[in-house]
């Protein structure tokens, strides 16, 4: 089957038609700036998860745009974070990357990232993410000592 030259790809690998004349292709609100559409970037909210224990559950919650999900997967740093995907990688498996909700403005996405990590908890208080900081919503994160 040939592909139609005249359609994108989706961020999520389906295809659509092109964008008609002042319509964007990203999701979410858009500002205008005299006759051009800008979109503003979308952010989402995700967790990795943990695939070893069932139901699989969270490890990391986190925000961004684009790919920096997986960002965690590919470069892993020293932390508990980078130590729990090495575990679960040296066990044969792989991490679970599950958007929670996406097609936020940046302040809503940081006030969910924020709130969820009070739900779950980070390791240093007795809960289950690795998080290294702790979040004040539409503050700025602070690192924990």
């Amino acid at each position: 089957m040939t592909p139609n030259p005249s359609l994108h790809r989706t961020r999520y690998g389906g295809l659509r038609p092109p964008p008609r004349s002042g319509e964007t292709l990203a999701l979410g609100p858009s500002i205008t700036l005299g006759e051009m559409r800008v979109a503003e970037t979308s952010y989402c909210v995700y967790a990795l998860k943990d695939p070893r224990s069932s139901p699989a559950m969270p490890f990391y919650i986190g925000k961004g745009t684009g790919v920096r999900a997986h960002d965690h997967l590919v470069r892993l740093d020293v932390s508990r974070k980078g130590d729990r995907i090495r575990e679960i990688h040296a066990a044969g498996h792989k991490v679970l990357v599950s958007t929670m909700v996406d097609s936020l403005r940046e302040a809503q996405a940081m006030k969910l990232e924020a709130e969820l990590i009070a739900a779950f908890g980070t390791e240093e208080t007795g809960g289950i993410l690795t998080n290294a900081v702790v979040l004040t919503g539409l503050g700025k994160k602070s690192s924990v000592c």
